[in-house]
């Protein structure tokens, strides 16, 4: 059955079932009762398609007739962005002076004649977006780290998360850490 019917009233109004200038999955109970009227409800005997049968059909369609356009491409994104060696005999501190996310304006795609569209925006800190330092030993650090290192030679993995990442999302980061030699004492 084609996505078509399920936009009958998205541009007119209908005295006759109540139904303003919306889509099935805006006003479900109004097409449903748009839908008994016009195909009736079928009987056992009967093997053509009843009002029931459209309005589950609009329910079970909607990924594919109608579906939910958002701005960005990804949500929860996470993307190595480097790694940081720390020798041994050192310790390693850092933080994250300056972040800044941002982004320009989305369009959606046009569907049945509409589109949506979101102006660019950005964020100059973390908190939605956050920096997660991997220690060798497993533990992870948001943000920053303090006094890591000085028994071994380590790595310390660097992964960017991002909360929302469109499609021209530029970032900047200023990571600013220090070595400090350590004595480790066995």
């Amino acid at each position: 059955m084609p996505c078509s019917i399920f936009y009958t009233f998205e541009n007119v109004y209908s005295d006759n079932w109540s139904i303003a200038y919306s889509t099935f999955w805006e006003d479900r109970y109004a097409y449903q009762n748009y839908f008994y009227y016009v195909y009736g409800s079928g009987d056992q005997y009967n093997s053509s398609m009843d009002y029931y049968d459209y309005y589950r059909a609009g329910e079970e369609s909607e990924e594919i007739c109608n579906p939910e356009w958002t701005p960005w491409i990804a949500n929860d994104l996470s993307v190595n962005v480097g790694n940081i060696t720390i020798p041994h005999g050192y310790m390693i501190s850092l933080s994250v002076p300056e972040y800044y996310h941002v982004w320009g304006e989305s369009t959606s795609p046009e569907v049945n004649g509409s589109s949506t569209s979101t102006e660019g925006g950005s964020i100059n800190y973390l908190q939605y977006d956050q920096l997660f330092f991997t220690k060798d030993s497993g533990g992870i650090s948001a943000n920053s780290v303090s006094n890591y290192g000085g028994w071994d030679d380590l790595t310390l993995e660097i992964d960017l998360r991002l909360y929302y990442f469109w499609e021209d999302t530029d970032v900047t980061i200023t990571i600013l850490y220090s070595f400090t030699p350590v004595v480790p004492v066995e």
